[in-house]
């Protein structure tokens, strides 16, 4: 005999309570921070095992980068297709910046969470780089690695650097580059390259202005301005609707969505 749970039933027209959809989209649009969303999925290129003539017992083909085709000219062999970049705005909220010290080093591993539009419902690998913020990178280079341009040697930096103005004692300051230490070709510190550097906007790299200080053969350590780009890993309102009243009719409506997201490691 079927067990049927009947609820008790409850009056609908004395009291209700609907969420402000509206609101909160215009609370977006009025302090959320303007973000570059670029849309990810899996590249079609995917190789099943069978297509090797493997026959692996009890194994379930799931995409995974090493199943992808290196040599694909839409993915090269990375296994997603990036499309539909956008600037759209977000609600940036609940930023933590951790430092993780393990076997291999101390790493920055900071979590954001965003609330989007429901027009703007996020994936899992989306990324988000925030284009109103800014953290401090450090990386090294090898100038083994080094562009040569007339008498000048570029670096291309990873993150999207960022041009800040600082508002000083002395007066307002414009900063990009933080510092830049540099090595001998043996690989001993020499100490800082002291203004002999600037930041190239159209190539996003540090320019250095002498062509054979740092030598070949040696590191660059640099400190700059980014704009943080955030990969999504969760969401925990992926899916949020209700119904809402509007001129005594009901209708299901998509309400403002979460998700979070973990700075991307280049």
């Amino acid at each position: 005999m079927p067990n049927i749970l009947n609820p008790k039933t409850q009056r609908l027209d004395k009291v209700r309570v609907d969420f402000f959809n509206n609101e909160f989209k215009r609370l977006i649009a009025q302090k959320g921070l303007r973000i570059d969303w670029e849309q990810r999925q899996p590249c079609p290129c995917f190789v099943s095992t069978a297509d090797y003539n493997f026959d692996l017992n009890s194994v379930v083909d799931t995409f995974d980068k090493s199943e992808v085709n290196p040599s694909c000219p839409v993915c090269n062999g990375g296994g997603l297709v990036k499309h539909s970049q956008q600037e759209i705005k977000a609600i940036v909220t609940g930023i933590n910046s951790d430092y993780d010290t393990n076997d291999f080093g101390t790493v920055l591993l900071p979590e954001i969470k965003l609330t989007l539009l429901p027009e703007h419902l996020p994936s899992f690998g989306d990324r988000f780089t925030l284009k109103d913020s800014a953290m401090t990178r450090q990386e090294v280079f090898e100038t083994d690695n080094r562009i040569v341009s007339g008498a000048t040697q570029r670096f291309i930096l990873s993150y999207p650097a960022a041009t800040r103005t600082l508002e000083l004692a002395s007066g307002n300051v414009e900063k990009t580059i933080l510092s830049v230490y540099y090595t001998d070709a043996n690989g001993v510190t020499v100490g800082e390259l002291n203004q002999a550097y600037l930041y190239n906007a159209q190539t996003n790299s540090l320019q250095i202005q002498q062509l054979n200080t740092p030598p070949l053969g040696a590191k660059i350590s640099v400190t700059y301005y980014a704009h943080p780009t955030f990969t999504v890993f969760g969401q925990p309102y992926a899916i949020r609707d209700t119904f809402l009243r509007v001129k005594n009719v009901e209708t299901a409506t998509s309400m403002p969505v979460q998700a979070y997201a973990k700075l991307e490691k280049k």
